[in-house]
């Protein structure tokens, strides 16, 4: 039914703005600062579309979002229609195991993971 799509939508946005979310953690702990602020801002604008997403995807027309350029319709597009997003795996893939596991620790987040990184060289 209608309903049974639109919640497929729902999700679909949200899974995509959390990966964008992820993104600009694993961004920070890389220091890769230019492209923080740039996947946060993409995280709160694809959770703000919801259900319209898959149709803006589907119709070419995600680019003419504000906030959304060329390069990030990619990335959005190819996570819509196969559900990963390769630059995402690539990056997970360059920060150690051990400095994600310690994000679920209360209180330390990206910088500070990364400044005892650089003291402990760990």
């Amino acid at each position: 039914t209608g309903s049974e799509k639109h919640m497929d939508k729902q999700q679909s946005a949200k899974q995509i703005a959390a990966v964008f979310e992820e993104i600009a953690t694993l961004l920070e702990l890389k220091v890769e600062s230019l492209q923080i602020e740039g996947n946060s801002n993409a995280a709160g604008i694809i959770r703000g579309l919801e259900g319209e997403l898959n149709d803006l995807v589907e119709r070419g027309e995600l680019s003419e979002i504000p906030g959304i350029g060329a390069a990030l319709s990619k990335k959005i597009s190819e996570f819509v229609k196969t559900g990963k997003l390769k630059y995402f795996d690539d990056l997970k893939a360059t920060v150690p195991v051990g400095h994600l596991q310690m994000l679920a620790i209360r209180g330390l987040g990206p910088k500070m993971i990364r400044r005892i990184h650089q003291s402990l060289s760990i």
